[in-house]
Parts: C-alpha cells; structure tokens; sequence
C-alpha cells in the first residue's frame, strides 16, 4: 500500500513553499519521499530524489523548471535508490 501521492506540475519556483505546507497544512512527515524530475521523458531529463525535508538542499542552486514534484510513499524506492549512490 502506497498510500497517498501527491502530484504537482510546474512546481519548480515553489518547492520551498510547496515543502513547508506540504509538512505544516497536510502533516506530512519531513521524511515523507519525494522525487522531482525535470525535463521529464526527454533527452534532458534529470531526476533529483530526497524528502520533503530534504529536497530542497538536494536542488539548492538548481534551475528547476519545467518539473514534475512527486510525493508519497510510492517514491520511497527510486529515492532509496538515487541517495544509495
């Protein structure tokens, strides 16, 4: 079971704002998964994998848009995965 997922597209400028309400307005937990890919299904694509506590970190820096923010525990293997490297 997977649970809830959520899904917000164009995200890239509000990942800040998008965490902190994620965690504040929905309760979420910081170590809820969550993936960002930018430039999905094109040659360009880049995946970034962290948590909602973390993700912003992980981007810090980072031109994000177009993205696709993915949140839920249906990310918690690929994130396992990309932060095992």
């Amino acid at each position: 079971v997977c649970g809830e997922v959520c899904v917000f597209l164009m995200a890239g400028k509000n990942i800040t704002t998008l965490c902190e309400r994620l965690i504040r307005d929905s309760k979420k937990s910081e170590r809820t998964p969550v993936l960002l890919v930018r430039w999905a299904c094109t040659d360009r694509e880049e995946i970034f994998a962290g948590t909602l506590g973390t993700i912003v970190s992980v981007t810090a820096g980072r031109k994000l848009s177009p993205c696709v923010f993915v949140c839920g525990e249906v990310c918690a293997e690929a994130v396992a995965e990309r932060t095992l490297v």
